[in-house]
């Protein structure tokens, strides 16, 4: 199969236009790079050899065939003639002796002037030598040329000769060709019986000469049974040619034979001379080489080849001119639908045909046209989920819908109403303000009964125009000109809890899509704003229950009344002063409302016993951050609050309990919570003292900076310091 290099560079002498129309740049790449194309090229070509090739082939064979045939039978026909010119010859020799034997006179003369020395040309060229033979064999005068040995005849053959019969026959002889010999009785007048004894030339009987011969290419060969008479090729081929005889007896036939790598078609044909006159049957072999009888099928093959390699060329300029009207814009399609799979919705397809492909093309643009702006919408939309679903921030959420609504919906304005839970009446409503970007329209409203009630009448969603009575909760949006308003509720636990509102400047005409969008965004929002409640709820609970637990503690004795909740409010004010984030100033406020909860376990007789304690009952005392970190530990939630309440009580320089730990070692909160709850504990009353002065409070805390507190703690505490705003704050 030819290749496409060799096709271009076959194509390298056509004009360029031709050349640059069939085999273009993109469209070799397209072959060498499709397997489409090069499946469509390979049919191509394929369905243009095939039957070629198989159309080829028949013929080469059924011709070649045929000619075989034609010329063994040739073969054969020609050895049939031969056969019968040689009888012809034959005959001849026998009419030309007969005359031969009438005109010898009694000197065994011929009558006409004929020896050696005026040789008749006629007799010359049918005998090599004429003799005149006794009965007995011995040779009695030469008549023509010289006898170089007469050849012995048998019993039979004599009497043969003798009865008048002319009898032929051949001796054997290494020599080439085998002597051929007629003899016929000659009656000399006078009552004497002689025999005419004469060989003939071969080249005579077969009617060519030496010259003829050798130029023929019909090899001719005679046979006597499984010995060669007469063959015009050389001796070493006779082996071959004898054992490729068919076998048995043959009148004429057809068979090939070989020698050498020469492979040869053959004719045969026997020559029955019995029939006439005594002698052996042979058999005539006409050969030639199958090369030459081939001869005209190497041109015919030499033609077909050419012409096959023109067709060949001319199916792949046509298949790649039509691999190039099909493939170009599949291979456009091919690379169109890759960019959409990766992610580039905004890829187009530029096909210019009105076939199919033009439709593909132009349905594939629709396609890509509404995937893009499906994705965007759906991008868009994930981007205000992720916003308005990963805040649990009302204020969060509400500037999130005003700032990206417009991104997925129609709308032209978005408002924002919330109902208030702890008024139970009153609304926020929150308004785009389209004439200053990045800033929204609040203020508070109340709704009234029959707002309300058309809300929960259309639950999914209501269309007011501008020529409406328009409710309360649009006239920031029809201040800003807006005509036309999409109102949807958001109603939680059978309460509208919130409105999102669309307004357009012109009278707008929602599809199904749009309110389905614009429906799933307002769920998604409302689920935001439910997450928020139930956080803010869940938030409240918790502070709620902390302030309990830690009232429940400080309820064990008078004198620590509020204790709790004002340490965690001083340690506040000295975490922010030192730079916590807002989530660690309340991770420290709950530490300090739970700092003393393991004082549950303290028995309340320590607790208020107005005199000095003994070591076992401070031991007992000392035994309360454990208790209260166990207490916590099964509370996964209160679990980062932990350290602080265990080393609340642990010193600066290590002298503290539980573990006497130092420095750095203890934790920020614990050590903030140190100074908080001793600043407490030494300016409030205690049974045993009354409550020290806030100079002095602050001073003993000044010198145990380094000691009991942490120099940077401490100094935290300096900056906040406000005697009137902690005495009020411990009062």
């Amino acid at each position: 199969m030819i290749s496409y290099a060799h096709t271009t560079a076959l194509l390298s002498g056509w004009p360029e236009k031709s050349f640059r129309c069939c085999c273009r740049m993109k469209t070799t790449n397209i072959v060498l790079r499709s397997r489409l194309a090069r499946r469509i090229f390979i049919l191509f070509i394929i369905c243009a050899i095939a039957p070629m090739t198989i159309f080829a082939l028949i013929s080469f064979m059924q011709v070649n065939r045929q000619i075989e045939a034609n010329i063994k039978e040739n073969l054969r026909s020609q050895a049939s003639s031969l056969g019968t010119l040689i009888i012809d010859r034959i005959v001849l020799v026998d009419m030309e002796m007969e005359m031969l034997v009438k005109n010898l006179d009694e000197d065994f003369s011929l009558q006409w002037d004929i020896d050696e020395r005026s040789r008749n040309e006629s007799l010359h060229r049918h005998y090599l030598w004429l003799s005149l033979v006794s009965k007995d064999g011995k040779p009695v005068r030469e008549l023509l040329g010289q006898n170089p040995g007469l050849p012995r005849l048998d019993k039979d053959q004599m009497e043969d000769v003798l009865s008048g019969q002319t009898l032929l026959f051949t001796e054997p002889d290494e020599n080439m060709p085998v002597p051929v010999y007629v003899c016929k009785r000659a009656l000399i007048p006078g009552g004497s019986s002689f025999i005419l004894l004469a060989r003939i030339r071969p080249e005579y009987l077969i009617g060519l000469n030496r010259a003829e011969i050798e130029l023929e290419k019909v090899k001719i060969c005679i046979v006597e049974g499984n010995r060669v008479l007469y063959s015009s090729l050389p001796p070493e081929y006779h082996d071959n040619l004898l054992n490729s005889m068919p076998s048995g007896p043959i009148g004429s036939g057809i068979f090939d034979w070989s020698h050498g790598g020469l492979t040869f078609m053959a004719g045969s044909s026997q020559v029955f001379i019995k029939t006439r006159y005594s002698g052996p049957t042979c058999t005539i072999i006409l050969s030639m080489p199958k090369e030459y009888i081939m001869g005209p099928m190497a041109l015919y093959r030499n033609t077909y080849v050419l012409v096959f390699f023109i067709a060949v060329l001319i199916v792949m300029l046509l298949s790649i001119n039509q691999i190039r009207k099909s493939l170009i814009p599949l291979d456009r399609l091919q690379k169109g639908t890759g960019n959409i799979s990766r992610g580039n919705f905004s890829s187009r397809v530029a096909i210019k045909s009105n076939d199919e492909f033009g439709m593909l093309a132009e349905s594939f643009n629709t396609m890509a046209e509404r995937l893009d702006h499906q994705f965007k919408t759906l991008k868009t939309m994930a981007g205000i989920d992720r916003a308005i679903l990963s805040v649990l921030d009302t204020e969060k959420i509400v500037d999130t819908v005003l700032s990206r609504a417009s991104d997925v919906l129609p709308c032209d304005c978005v408002c924002t109403c919330l109902f208030d839970r702890k008024t139970d009446t009153r609304w926020d409503c929150y308004t785009k303000d389209i004439n200053h970007p990045g800033k929204k329209i609040a203020r508070t409203m109340e709704l009234t009964g029959g707002e309300l009630a058309q809300l929960y009448q259309n639950r999914n969603h209501m269309i007011v125009n501008h020529d409406q009575a328009l409710p309360v909760y649009l006239d920031d949006m029809a201040a800003q000109s807006m005509s036309s308003f999409l109102v949807m509720p958001i109603i939680i636990g059978e309460r509208i809890s919130a409105i999102i509102a669309l307004g357009n400047t012109a009278l707008q005409h929602y599809s199904k899509d749009v309110l389905l969008q614009a429906r799933q965004i307002v769920d998604r929002i409302a689920v935001a704003l439910s997450n928020t409640n139930l956080m803010e709820d869940l938030n409240m609970l918790n502070w709620g229950t902390l302030q309990t637990l830690a009232r429940v503690v400080d309820a064990k004795s008078h004198w620590t009344a509020g204790h709790s909740e004002r340490v965690a409010d001083i340690a506040v004010k000295i975490g922010i002063a030192m730079g916590l984030s807002v989530r660690e100033a309340e991770t420290l406020k709950k530490t300090g409302l739970l700092h003393d909860i393991g004082k549950i376990a303290t028995p309340r007789a320590l607790l208020d016993k107005p005199g000095r304690l003994t070591n076992e009952e401070f031991g007992i005392i000392q035994e309360h951050p454990g208790n209260g970190a166990r207490i916590l530990e099964p509370i996964t939630p209160y679990r980062e609050i932990i350290p602080g309440v265990l080393q609340h009580h642990e010193r600066f320089d290590g002298k503290g309990y539980p573990d006497g730990i130092s420095g750095r070692e203890i934790a920020l909160h614990a050590r903030i919570l140190a100074v908080a709850d001793t600043f407490d504990a030494m300016i409030s009353n205690r049974p045993y003292r009354e409550g020290m002065r806030f100079a002095s409070v602050v001073r003993t805390i000044k010198q145990e900076a380094g000691h009991q507190f942490d120099p940077e703690v401490v100094d935290a505490f300096l900056s906040i310091i406000n005697e009137e705003a902690l005495v009020e704050v411990c009062a």
